[in-house]
């Protein structure tokens, strides 16, 4: 065993210099700027079968969605809000170094939230359509041979 250091040891005395903590901070920071869906649902704790319940979709449009290199944004909106979180969008300018945030939809009222909060939506009659492939009554109407 010897020339082998226990992590443990390691990190306790990396974590003991001074500015290490700041460091580590800003090293999570950095690193958490751009992930992908399914790394951020990990990060919640979320699984693939949890997060289709919540949705009404199959476990496979999850990871269909997940693995897709371009979504609609009103899907993204309802994964997202589905993991507890909103989506905003920003427009950035290197050039410039200027960040914008984006609404879209009719409204101009300047808000960067682009759905209703849930106390707005539990309200609502119409019941939300999931646009992800897939979606349980689309898997039941195709097994049963169209019938819903």
């Amino acid at each position: 065993m010897s020339g082998h250091i226990k992590w443990s040891k390691l990190r306790d005395e990396l974590m003991a210099k001074p500015g290490a903590k700041e460091g580590v901070d800003r090293a999570r920071k950095e690193s958490l700027e751009e992930i992908r869906l399914y790394e951020l649902r990990h990060a919640e704790a979320v699984s693939q079968a949890e997060l289709a319940g919540r949705l009404e979709v199959t476990q496979g449009a999850i990871s269909k969605f997940e693995h897709s290199d371009d979504v609609r944004v009103s899907t993204l909106r309802q994964y997202l809000d589905a993991l507890g979180a909103r989506l905003e969008l920003m427009a950035v300018f290197d050039d410039e170094e200027r960040r914008v945030p984006l609404h879209l939809g009719g409204s101009s009222t300047g808000s960067t939230r682009t759905s209703p909060d849930p106390a707005t939506r539990a309200s609502t009659s119409t019941p939300r359509k999931s646009r992800l492939t897939g979606t349980k009554a689309h898997q039941r109407a195709r097994t049963n041979g169209g019938s819903g």
